[in-house]
C-alpha cells in the first residue's frame, strides 16, 4: 500500500510539474482589459402591461379578462401600433383557497385571471396618448417599460470597437512606463457579459419639454447605453531574459530524475 501511495504521489508531482512547465513556456505577454460603450437616443419603447382581475366565477373572470385584452389591442391598433408590434406574452388563471380544518373539501374563494400584452411604440412623442387609451380600455397594470434603439447590432459593434481601442491605448501606456515594446496580438477574448449584451436604458436627470401651457411628457428615455469589454494579450518584444536559457536544461534534468525514481519503484 505504501508503494502504491508513493507511485500516486510521484505521478501527481510529475503532471503538476508538466502543467507548470507549459505555463512557463508561454511567451512574454502583456494582458490588458479594455472597455467601451455606445450611447444613442432611443427611437422606440417596449411596454408590458395588461389586466389582473378576480371573480367568484371562473367563466366570468375569464370572459372579463378576454374582453379587456381585446379592447386594449383594439386601442393600440387605433393608435397606430402595428399588429406585428403587439403580442400576448403571459396568461394565467388560478383558483385561490382559504383552508379550514373543519372543511374536508374546500372550494375556491375566487379565481384570478391575468393577461399581459407586450407592444412596441415607435413614436415616443405619442406615448402619453397611447397609455391613456389603453387605461381607458381596461388595462390596470404596467409591468415594464424599456427604451431601445432600432440598430442594436450596430451599437454593439461600436461598443466593441471602442473597447479594443481602449485596450490598445492601455497596453501602449503600460509598455511605455515599463520600458518595453509590444508586438502583435497573441489572443483576444470578448468578455461582454450577457447583461451587457443588449442595449439597456441609461437614465439621467433631464427637464421635460414643455411649451408652458401644461406639463411636459410623463417619461424621459435618456440615452440607451451599450457596453462591451475585451481582454487582449500582446507579445512583449525583446524582453529581458536573465536565466541565459538554462531553464530548459534544468527542466530536462528534473524529468530524468522523475523517470529514474519511477523505474526504481516498479
Amino acid at each position: 500500500m505504501t508503494k502504491i501511495n508513493s507511485i500516486l504521489a510521484l505521478l501527481f508531482l510529475f503532471f503538476t510539474y508538466q502543467a507548470t512547465a507549459q505555463d512557463d513556456n508561454l511567451p512574454p505577454l502583456l494582458t490588458v482589459v479594455g472597455n467601451g460603450e455606445a450611447r444613442e437616443a432611443p427611437d422606440r419603447v417596449e411596454v408590458q402591461l395588461g389586466v389582473s382581475l378576480r371573480n367568484n366565477s371562473l367563466a366570468q373572470v375569464r370572459n372579463d379578462a378576454d374582453t379587456r385584452s381585446s379592447a386594449i389591442i383594439a386601442a393600440l391598433r387605433d393608435a397606430g401600433v402595428a399588429a406585428s408590434d403587439i403580442k400576448t406574452s403571459y396568461v394565467s388563471i388560478q383558483p385561490y383557497y382559504s383552508y379550514n380544518d373543519n372543511d374536508g373539501d374546500p372550494s375556491p374563494d375566487y379565481y384570478s385571471a391575468t393577461k399581459t400584452l407586450t407592444f412596441t411604440l415607435r413614436d415616443l412623442s405619442n406615448f402619453d396618448n397611447v397609455m391613456e387609451d389603453v387605461y381607458a380600455a381596461g388595462a390596470n397594470s404596467v409591468d415594464s417599460i424599456e427604451f431601445k434603439v432600432e440598430d442594436e447590432e450596430g451599437q454593439k459593434e461600436l461598443a466593441r470597437r471602442r473597447a479594443v481601442d481602449n485596450a490598445r491605448n492601455i497596453a501602449n501606456t503600460l509598455a511605455e512606463e515599463l520600458g518595453v515594446e509590444i508586438g502583435n496580438v497573441y489572443s483576444i477574448t470578448d468578455q461582454t457579459s450577457d447583461y451587457n449584451d443588449y442595449p439597456r436604458p441609461y437614465m439621467f436627470e433631464a427637464e421635460a419639454a414643455s411649451d408652458g401651457s401644461g406639463p411636459g411628457p410623463s417619461i424621459s428615455g435618456g440615452v440607451v447605453l451599450t457596453e462591451a469589454s475585451v481582454q487582449v494579450k500582446y507579445y512583449i518584444v525583446n524582453p529581458d531574459n536573465d536565466d541565459g536559457g538554462e531553464s530548459g536544461e534544468d527542466d530536462n534534468n528534473w524529468e530524468k530524475k522523475v523517470y529514474y525514481l519511477w523505474a526504481n519503484m516498479l
